[in-house]
Parts: structure tokens; sequence; C-alpha cells
């Protein structure tokens, strides 16, 4: 098989699939890569004198710091995100409150009558709460016992805890396209972003899923049918983007939600049905985005229609 184009296929991968054994599959086939290393931790020598760079997002809402470093085979950027920072320090502090919490509970309970005490199952406790909240590592957990039965549990924090916590916020690119810059990089893995957002709104907003077709030709007919919906999202977030509106699909689709179409039905005397179609009035969220979207605020007429046949009465019953 001819494969002209191998130096330019640049493979863009999470930390998820980003294996040594990946990495080194895809160098030997000849194919680039940019990949979120799954190293915890890294020499600080790696960084010394290299300048730090930050970057405003497109968002406008956060900033990211980069520091690049290179060696004869590899470009590693040492990213640190605002946004990511405060979410990922938010998840920590919850879990590290629930945990904690379950040890206090263990502890307090030692203290009462007929309450389980018995080492091992004391153990299976923490190693439940440990697989749960998931941070475990990060903690320094002592069981005192006697003749099986506990008596005290201590628990601190550790030195892993005090490096996740100056990490936090903190991931490293590496990437083999030693032609790139810092930005470049960056950018390209945050494309990975725009995908997997592409992929949720086909599989949720877009109706990709469920898919209740059994024949072949209906279910390629229902595939197609959301990927041309997606085109047409992908044009109007990218017209909004130009336009300084940074919004994902759902947060339009909440915001345009209360601008409907309304029927409102009378009778007449004659026993007619008179239905009046109106759209209802737009807030001023949904005519900043028409405005944007260059399209009108009414798409459709008000409009009046009357039934040509009466309305058939009900007769009574005996």
């Amino acid at each position: 098989m001819v494969r002209p184009s191998h130096n330019l296929t640049l493979f863009v991968m999470d930390a998820g699939i980003a294996t040594e054994d990946n990495i080194a599959l895809i160098k030997k086939n000849g194919f680039k890569y940019i990949a979120v290393s799954r190293k915890r931790t890294y020499d600080d020598a790696l960084w010394s004198g290299v300048q730090e760079e930050k970057v405003a997002l497109s968002e406008g809402k956060t900033i990211l710091s980069m520091k690049l470093a290179r060696t004869e085979e590899e470009v590693f950027l040492l990213c640190h995100s605002e946004a990511k920072e405060a979410k990922e320090s938010a998840i920590l502090f919850r879990r590290e409150q629930k945990f904690e919490q379950e040890l206090t509970a263990i502890q307090e309970g030692l203290k009462k009558k007929r309450t389980l005490k018995k080492y091992d199952k004391i153990m299976e406790r923490i190693g439940r709460y440990k697989e749960r909240y998931k941070v475990g590592n990060l903690y320094t957990i002592n069981v005192k016992q006697t003749d099986g039965k506990v008596t005290d549990i201590q628990f601190e924090k550790n030195e892993q805890y005090r490096t996740k916590e100056t990490s936090v916020g903190t991931y490293v690119l590496r990437t083999n396209r030693l032609d790139l810059c810092s930005e470049e990089i960056s950018r390209i893995h945050r494309s990975l972003t725009t995908r997997e957002d592409s992929f949720r709104n086909m599989k949720g907003n877009l109706g990709l899923r469920p898919n209740f077709h059994h024949d072949d030709i209906p279910t390629i007919a229902h595939v197609h049918i959301t990927v041309l919906a997606y085109h047409m999202l992908a044009g109007i977030l990218k017209k909004l983007r130009t336009a300084d509106v940074h919004y994902n699909w759902n947060t339009i689709r909440n915001i345009l939600a209360t601008h409907v179409r309304v029927t409102t039905t009378m009778n007449t005397e004659d026993g007619h049905v008179i239905d009046v179609r109106t759209c209802t009035t737009p807030t001023e969220k949904q005519h900043m985005i028409y405005n944007k979207l260059r399209i009108k605020h009414t798409p459709l007429e008000r409009k009046h229609m009357k039934s040509s046949v009466k309305t058939q009465k009900c007769s009574a019953k005996n």
C-alpha cells in the first residue's frame, strides 16, 4: 500500500490512549503525534531557563501558561490552565471532604458500643472509600488494633498530596513534531475538545441515539441526517464565535427555548373554528443571537386560519 502522506498525518491523543506502546506504534509507522503525557512528574531541570508564555484562550475567560522544552526526538509543553485548576481544585476538595468524613465516622464509631470494630471489616470499609473517592493515595492512614479489634484510626495528608496540590491545573503535552511552536501545539490539542463536543451533540441533541431502525438503509439515513444537522450546528457556532459570542450549543438551545410559535383557537357563534398562529416576543438575549446570525427576530408572520367545515356538536345523551 502506498502511503505518500504519512509525514503529514498527525494523531492527537488524550492521556487515556497515549500509552508508550501506542506512541511507539505510531512512530514505527511513520506518523506524527501530539499527546497528553501519562507521566505524572518531570524533572524541574527540563523547564529551567525556559521563558513562560501566556495566551488568552478564545473564550476570553482564562489564561493558559506554557513552557516549551525541546529534546532531540520530542518537544514537551508544560501547560497550566486557570480554568482547569479551578475545576480540578473543586473536585479534589469535595472528594477530600467526603473521604475524611467517612474516616471520621469510623473513628467516632470506635467509641460507641455495638459498632463494627473488627480489623478486617474496618480495612474493607477503608478500601471501599479509597476506591469510591479516589484520594486514598493522598493520605497516610494508621489503623491500631488489639486482638483483631481496631482501637484507633489516625490519618493525615502525605507527600503525594502536596505534589498533587502543586500540579492541579497542570498537564504536559508531548509531540514529535519538532517544527511546531508552543501556541500551535496547544491549539491543536485543544481541538480535541471541539471534536468531543461534536460527538456529544450528535449523540444527544441531534438525535443520533436512540436509533430504533433494524435495517441498514434507514439506519444509514438516520446517521446521515444527524451528520447534516451537525454541519448546520457547526456553521451556527462558528458564525457566533466570529461575532465574539462563545456559547456552546446547549446554552443556545436554553436561551432560544422560550421563543416559540403559539396557536390560539377560538370558536365562532356559527360553529367555525379560527386558529391564530403567532410567535412570542423574543427576549434581549434572543435578539442578540438573531442579530449576530443576521436572521429575522420573527421567522414566521402572524397567520389566521378559519376552518371551512363547521364543528360537529355532540348530541346530549339520554
